[in-house]
């Protein structure tokens, strides 16, 4: 017998009702704050995405967006990404 938690659950349901073959794992940048929706967003692998001055920041709206895109078009199967400016 296998053991699940309830959101481990949730999202096995989600995917099969999605169709989806695997899961999306997007981390963002930091901080995460309201703000103005760009839709311009960088993504790397591994690391997380800085610009020249060593900061890494992104909108909550431009997150949301960066999401979405990689649920519509996916760009990282079975891979984690970070997204941020």
């Amino acid at each position: 017998m296998r053991v699940v938690s309830y959101s481990q659950a949730r999202w096995s349901r989600a995917r099969r009702r999605a169709g989806a073959s695997s899961p999306v794992i997007c981390h963002r940048a930091r901080p995460i704050e309201p703000g103005t929706r760009t839709g311009s967003y960088r993504t790397a692998l591994d690391d997380l995405v800085i610009d020249d001055g060593g900061n890494s920041t992104i909108s909550v709206e431009d997150y949301a967006v960066a999401l979405l895109d990689e649920i519509e078009k996916p760009g990282h199967r079975r891979q984690r990404f970070a997204v941020g400016y």
